[in-house]
């Protein structure tokens, strides 16, 4: 391998890592929203021209699913989401936060794929400032009381994921 092709692999990997790392902010010593705490309050607008504010969504679970176009695991997980939408329906909020990309590039990704969960607009990273993480996929199941319940770093594929959320939203439901 050259020189140059060397340089440019390690130059991707460090742009890769960058990416993925989280939203940043100061919301604990560690950075990261924790169990138990109070779940930050957010407003968004959403793509289908309506608007999503968290503290309108209490007696509810919430299901905050930060995410990008350009990221793989946040992608293969999306059909993992819609499935518990159509299950739960209006028993839970999910709200899909994009992670900093611009409208038109949000509005191209979601064109054919007829997702019924509400995806949200971030493109100042506001929310993801407000729920700083490690990576995205980036998940915060928030209970009826308006506190965290559990978060999840990474995407484990659809049908894991599925698994691993509907344990979570289950739980939260019985608290």
């Amino acid at each position: 391998m050259s020189k140059k092709i060397k340089v440019l692999a390690m130059l991707m990997g460090l742009i890769m890592t960058l990416s993925l790392v989280g939203c940043g902010g100061n919301k604990s010593a560690s950075g990261e929203v924790k169990v138990g705490d109070e779940a930050p309050e957010f407003y968004a607008d959403l793509t289908n021209g309506k608007s999503f504010i968290l503290s309108e969504n209490k007696d509810k679970v919430v299901l905050i699913n930060f995410w990008a176009t350009w990221c793989g695991p946040c992608v293969e997980e999306l059909p993992a989401i819609e499935k518990l939408q159509k299950e739960y329906g209006d028993k839970i909020e999910i709200v899909a936060v994009n992670y900093g990309e611009d409208k038109k590039t949000v509005d191209e990704f979601l064109k054919d794929k007829n997702y019924t969960f509400k995806v949200a607009y971030d493109e100042n990273m506001d929310i993801c400032n407000e729920y700083p993480s490690d990576g995205i996929p980036y998940l915060v199941v928030v209970d009826k009381e308006g506190k965290v319940h559990e978060t999840m770093v990474g995407s484990a594929g659809a049908d894991e994921q599925y698994k691993r959320v509907l344990r979570s939203l289950t739980e939260a439901f019985e608290k």
